[in-house]
């Protein structure tokens, strides 16, 4: 069965196409062919849809399965889906012409618009303009963090993947992290649900993908939390951003800083500690309220208990990027080491600057060693 809101963003999609291929037809040219009534008609040729392979390809098949249901019969014309094995062959089959429609990521729609002249995007999803990837991590890896990642192996989704290996790799590489840091090479799975399905295996000991082909999992029931669990999600909107969006409200100087940084971690805390509390066995809940202890009781004495120490290992992980991201965000202006950073810059004021660095060095290593040993602690 298709989820009603699956039907609805199909039906959105479908309508799409079918506007733009009903504009194409009034202006085609009619062209003369035969008027016998016996004369030989050609086969006509399906119009070809298809879509990169992010997900699990009976789900797919399914899916634009009832697309291509729709548009023929909207258009009146014969339409096929035909699945890919992989992203590169639906742009190289759109470059051919053997596709005509195809459903791409961002990465996958810009190749094949750079490949066919002439080629535009008809249709769009809105969470397409939010893309988020997910962290996950085999729970016997030990990996709580991204600054844990080293040493380990991991796995992307496809090459081309935007949320599965565009994404990712640049947060690795904004948080210091190369590809050589890894256990052996990266590994590329192909698709999102491969990813999940590799690192709850332990085939990898952790991976990214996108993050609501990750929630939708979780939801089906069809990620087994015992074995895998999410620990990171990309941010679409940084620090530096929401500072900027503070001293507009604010005055410039520390305050505007310590809203951006709250406002942001505030939401990734948020929906971290959220899945913690989502992934958790339900049966000891469900004891305690059969027993007739209420919701709160249900919590303090159920879940509370579990999820804290993973609540303090994210806690502390966000304290040791917001002691980082001061620097940051004092260099827009909002206030902090960054700002006094950037006044010493302008007097070159060398010896002030090399004291500042020290002392900015110095409590990085402070809260990253007492952060470790906070969460080592706690295991």
């Amino acid at each position: 069965m298709i989820a009603p809101h699956e039907r609805r963003i199909w039906s959105w999609i479908a309508l799409g196409l079918v506007v733009v291929l009903g504009l194409a037809a009034c202006v085609a040219p009619v062209q003369p062919g035969p008027t016998a009534d016996n004369a030989p008609q050609a086969e006509e040729r399906p119009l070809m849809l298809s879509a990169i392979p992010d997900q699990d390809p009976e789900k797919l098949q399914r899916l634009y399965g009832l697309v291509a249901d729709y548009l023929a019969q909207e258009l009146g014309i014969p339409v096929a889906y035909k699945p890919v094995t992989d992203y590169a062959a639906s742009v190289t089959g759109f470059k051919v012409g053997d596709l005509d429609l195809v459903w791409y990521g961002g990465l996958t729609g810009v190749q094949a618009r750079l490949q066919v002249p002439g080629a535009h995007a008809i249709a769009q999803r809105d969470i397409d303009e939010r893309f988020v990837s997910v962290f996950i991590a085999n729970t016997a890896s030990g990996i709580t963090g991204l600054e844990d990642l080293p040493g380990h192996t991991f796995t992307f989704g496809s090459e081309s993947s935007t949320s599965g290996r565009l994404m990712p790799q640049y947060f690795l590489q904004q948080h210091g992290i190369q590809l050589s840091d890894f256990k052996g090479q990266p590994g590329f799975s192909g698709s999102h649900d491969k990813t999940i399905e590799l690192v709850a295996a332990g085939a990898y000991d952790a991976g990214a993908l996108n993050a609501q082909v990750w929630y939708s999992r979780l939801k089906e029931g069809r990620v087994d939390t015992d074995r895998a669990q999410g620990f990171y999600l990309t941010r679409s909107i940084a620090e530096p951003i929401w500072a900027l969006l503070a001293m507009f409200v604010l005055f410039p100087g520390l305050l505007p800083a310590a809203v951006g940084l709250g406002l942001y971690n505030l939401g990734i805390l948020g929906r971290l500690n959220a899945e913690v509390v989502e992934n958790l066995d339900e049966r000891p809940t469900r004891a305690i309220q059969a027993q007739g202890a209420s919701r709160l009781q249900a919590f303090l004495y159920a879940v509370w208990p579990r999820a804290l120490p993973r609540f303090v290992g994210y806690t502390l992980y966000r304290w040791e990027v917001c002691i980082r991201a001061t620097v940051v965000v004092g260099l827009v202006g909002a206030g902090g080491l960054g700002r006094l950073l950037q006044e010493q810059l302008v007097r070159f004021d060398y010896h002030s600057i090399s004291a500042t660095l020290l002392v900015f060095f110095l409590l990085t290593g402070l809260v990253d060693l007492g952060s470790a040993w906070a969460r080592r602690l706690l295991r």
